[in-house]
């Protein structure tokens, strides 16, 4: 159902010994990306998501390391052990991560609330698609989502 406006780029791991053996002195190194190349890159994509229930089509961006870890803490103000806030969880989640078609943000974090009006399923559709596409591991939502199997006396939600 969820298609990916671009492909991602393959991605290739390549061990380098900090220090060459005396017999590969002369071995060049491989070109290693510096400073300005690597924040130049354009690795923000957008993923096209059907919601039938709204019948049509929705963008849900990539989400930068800083959004992404904010939206985490935002579940878990006090910590992994600490209470969770899920209050509108997958609005909240769905303000932050629906865009234009450019990656452009639609809604803001004041918009949540009216989303949360919106239906579950709708909602559970663009926080799946959105985790997932954002590198979220299953572990990790239902870390967000309090069904890791940890201690429920830290599950209530809060404000």
């Amino acid at each position: 159902m969820a298609e990916e406006k671009k492909p991602p780029e393959p991605t290739t791991c390549t061990m380098v010994a900090s220090a060459k053996p005396a017999e590969a002195e002369d071995a060049p190194l491989p070109d290693a990306a510096g400073r300005e190349e690597i924040l130049g890159f354009a690795d923000r994509k957008v993923l096209a998501v059907e919601v039938p229930e709204w019948g049509r089509t929705v963008y849900v961006r990539s989400l930068s390391a800083a959004e992404s870890d904010a939206f985490e803490a935002s579940v878990t103000p006090r910590g992994p052990k600490g209470p969770r806030n899920y209050r509108n969880l997958r609005a909240r989640y769905a303000a932050l991560a629906l865009s234009t078609p450019d990656g452009e943000r639609v809604f803001t974090d004041a918009d949540a609330a009216a989303l949360g009006e919106k239906s579950a399923a709708a909602l559970a559709r663009i926080f799946d698609a959105g985790t997932s596409f954002n590198g979220m591991s299953e572990e990790d939502v239902k870390e967000l989502e309090g069904n890791s199997g940890g201690d429920p006396t830290g599950s209530s939600p809060s404000a």
